[in-house]
C-alpha cells in the first residue's frame, strides 16, 4: 500500500514493480480496487480471501458507470468515479476499498 502523504507521483515504484501491479491513482480518489489478479473467480477465491471473483456486482451497482470489468478484474475509471463508495459496500470479498467505509466502521465502534 502506498502512503499518499509521502508519494510524489514520480512513477519509480511503478517502473520498479516486477509484476506490474502498482498503478498511479489520483490523490483525491477514495475508492480503489485492491486486487490485481486476472485469474478466474474460483482460482482467485482458492488463493485469496479478498480477491476479485468476477461477480461484477460493483459494475451493476455503480451509479456513474465508473467501473468496467476487463480481463477477469474490475477497473475504476477515475474520471467518472465520484467516490460514493457504493461499489465497496456491495463488494462481497472486500476487493474494493473505500476510505469512507473505513471511517464509517471506525465511527460505529
Amino acid at each position: 500500500m502506498i502512503d499518499p502523504e509521502k508519494c510524489t507521483s514520480c512513477g519509480q515504484c511503478i517502473k520498479a514493480c516486477p509484476k506490474g501491479i502498482i498503478k498511479l491513482v489520483p490523490y483525491k480518489q477514495k475508492v480503489i480496487i485492491k486486487c490485481s489478479s486476472k485469474e478466474f473467480g474460483k482460482t482467485v477465491k482458492d488463493k485469496c480471501k479478498v480477491g476479485c471473483i468476477g461477480c461484477q456486482i460493483c459494475v451493476k451497482s455503480c451509479p456513474k458507470q465508473a467501473i468496467v470489468f476487463e480481463n477477469n478484474l474490475a477497473r475504476i475509471d477515475y474520471e467518472r468515479c465520484v467516490n460514493c463508495g457504493l461499489c465497496a459496500q456491495k463488494c462481497p470479498t472486500g476487493a474494493i476499498w473505500s476510505s469512507m467505509k473505513k471511517k464509517a466502521e471506525e465511527a460505529a465502534k
